[in-house]
């Protein structure tokens, strides 16, 4: 769900931050929202320009120019960093291609004070940053999915001192999100892994040794008692670990932000079927034993 919007006090107007929902965009996403934002940040950029004083010993004709270039040269901003350290900067839509991009995105921000602060040294009075993140949920590594929710950038930010300006934008921007959001945060989720281990993981692990006691008698018949026992428990430790796979491997198959094309079909065709099979399977195993 997208949390609600916090509004504290700045100088000179209001900052607005609002969390960015789970979405999947596309090319031709990215190219429209820059063209609808490119046309608010020169609306806010040309205003402030209008607002400069001619400097003394400046002619006007000069000081026209100067104002002009400067509307002409702080359009939006669009930096792209790709996973593997590309770095691509573009100021128009046209330039936002499949080509043009790297093949794996780590991070697209929209920045609407960058060109304008270029020319002039500081940044306007009305601003923006948007930002999507699209790295990949981490497998294991120092990812503890127990306290952690996924690690994700994404976010957006309006800072002005035209309330109607900000309003405008952060509608524009929610309008957007709303049509392409996708229910997944919860998935990614600090408290979900702990959730689902306790109801689902844990159980699924005593249920599968308790069917497999047979089998595993039969393994380590030979063993001292003890060292069955702790062969019970490395079993149910494994079977726990294989859970935590597949929670990751859910996890990556259905990312917070996802630009489209990203997972394959037939990633997601094998993901869902062995979750599902497994799922069914166990579900019928219970089922099974209890009725009969």
């Amino acid at each position: 769900m997208t949390a609600p919007a916090r509004i504290t006090p700045v100088y000179q107007g209001l900052s607005r931050t609002i969390e960015v929902p789970s979405c999947v965009l596309s090319i031709d996403d990215l190219r429209k929202v820059f063209a609808d934002l490119d046309a608010l940040t020169r609306e806010a950029t040309g205003k402030q320009v209008d607002g400069f004083v001619q400097p003394v010993g400046m002619s006007a004709s000069d000081f026209a120019n100067s104002k002009s270039q400067v509307k002409k040269e702080s359009g939006l901003t669009l930096y792209v960093f790709g996973k593997h350290g590309e770095q691509i900067a573009i100021t128009s839509p046209a330039a936002i291609t499949r080509d043009a991009l790297p093949d794996r995105l780590s991070t697209v921000t929209f920045d609407s004070a960058a060109s304008f602060k270029m020319q002039v040294n500081y940044d306007p009075m009305n601003r923006f940053r948007l930002v999507f993140d699209f790295t990949e949920s981490p497998l294991l590594g120092n990812h503890d999915p127990w306290s952690q929710p996924t690690p994700n950038l994404s976010a957006f930010e309006i800072v002005g001192a035209d309330q109607t300006w900000v309003a405008g934008v952060a509608d524009k921007v929610l309008s957007f999100l709303r049509a392409r959001k996708r229910s997944r945060r919860w998935l990614h989720g600090a408290g979900t892994f702990t959730l689902l281990n306790w109801i689902v993981g844990i159980p699924a692990a005593l249920w599968l040794i308790y069917r497999w006691d047979g089998l595993i008698q039969r393994v380590t018949g030979g063993l001292p008692s003890a060292l069955r026992a702790v062969v019970y428990i490395y079993v149910f430790l494994l079977l726990l670990l294989f859970f935590r796979g597949l929670f990751y491997l859910v996890r990556w198959l259905f990312p917070i932000i996802e630009l489209e094309g990203s997972r394959s079909k037939a990633a997601r065709a094998i993901g869902g079927i062995i979750v599902v099979g497994l799922v069914t399977t166990l579900i019928y195993d219970v089922l099974k034993a209890a009725f009969q």
